[in-house]
């Protein structure tokens, strides 16, 4: 199922690929939580990790967000986090990694990279409140607008920049599938 994935659209940008994992496990969450319950757990699960902070993470119109819970001196950390749960495209899945090499594969992204370590922890149980936080189906829908109807973008992006952007994005993705 990983490679699927990938083929389905992690070559094409992280944003694109979050949004192929999102569809693809959103029917396999039976008990879907809520935000605050997802913000919560993975909150817990960071500290239990050995991450340190001195924040609270808030759920804004625009995201998750970190908000002081004190005064921040200048050049004091705000949180810290272990190396063993970054993730990064140095941890890629040992199948992504072994075709970088290889000259017949596609070149994979360094988003594609992080993507595919994504999709790969969605299966482990010791990732899921992390993982619940992942933006889901809806949200891709509703907040990036490369993904909304073409008809509903144009209308509200006419002669801006976010405009502009997304032609550009859609066209790449429609040149990249159309290769396929």
């Amino acid at each position: 199922m990983c490679r699927a994935l990938l083929a389905a659209g992690v070559l094409c940008g992280c944003a694109r690929a979050l949004a192929v994992l999102s569809r693809a496990r959103a029917p396999a969450t039976a008990l879907r939580l809520t935000r605050e319950e997802a913000t919560a757990g993975a909150e817990a699960w960071y500290v239990e990790q050995g991450g340190a902070t001195c924040c609270d993470v808030v759920d804004t119109d625009i995201g998750l967000g970190l908000v002081a819970r004190r005064d921040v001196g200048q050049g004091e950390p705000v949180c810290t986090t272990p190396r063993a749960i970054v993730i990064d495209a140095s941890k890629a899945p040992a199948w992504v990694v072994a075709t970088r090499d290889d000259p017949a594969a596609p070149d994979l992204s360094e988003n594609g990279a992080v993507v595919s370590r994504l999709v790969e922890l969605d299966g482990d149980a010791s990732w899921a409140p992390f993982v619940a936080t992942l933006p889901s189906d809806e949200d891709f829908e509703r907040d990036l607008p490369a993904l909304w109807p073409d008809g509903e973008a144009d209308r509200l992006f006419a002669g801006t920049y976010v405009g502009r952007t997304r032609k550009e994005i859609v066209s790449g993705w429609r040149d990249d599938h159309a290769a396929a």
